[in-house]
């Protein structure tokens, strides 16, 4: 079992899709990494926006700060993204799985599934 500070180090280190990650790894980054992703929200984005609500800024500067923060987000998720794939790898499934995702409704359901499912003991293909 991993402890949250541990399995968060690995999340954030992870930009490698290869190996694979036991449920407790999985499980912990994935809060901990949503926990800090709602703190950096709280923190920069809403006062930022009463900020900018207040004075004379122009919709531009606003857009300009949104983006930014899109885009730091989008490249934070690239680790998450690929602690799913090790994790998929761990349950016995490929990587190409975390596409289920993208199907509305149902596909997040299945992944959320699948990555509760316990670990094969052996090593599979995936290592």
């Amino acid at each position: 079992m991993v402890d949250p500070v541990t399995a968060l180090v690995r999340t954030i280190k992870s930009w490698s899709g290869e190996g694979r990650a036991q449920r407790s790894e999985y499980w912990w980054g994935s809060f901990a990494y949503g926990f800090c992703l709602f703190f950096i929200l709280g923190i920069v984005m809403v006062p930022a926006s009463f900020m900018m609500m207040g004075s004379s800024s122009s919709d531009a500067d606003f857009a300009m700060f949104s983006l930014l923060f899109v885009l730091v987000l989008f490249i934070l998720y690239i680790p998450l993204l690929s602690q799913t794939i090790r994790r998929l790898h761990d349950a016995g499934y490929s990587g190409w799985f975390i596409a289920l995702g993208l199907i509305p409704y149902i596909g997040g359901f299945i992944l959320f599934i699948i990555c509760v499912l316990p670990s094969q003991p052996h090593p599979n293909k995936y290592g």
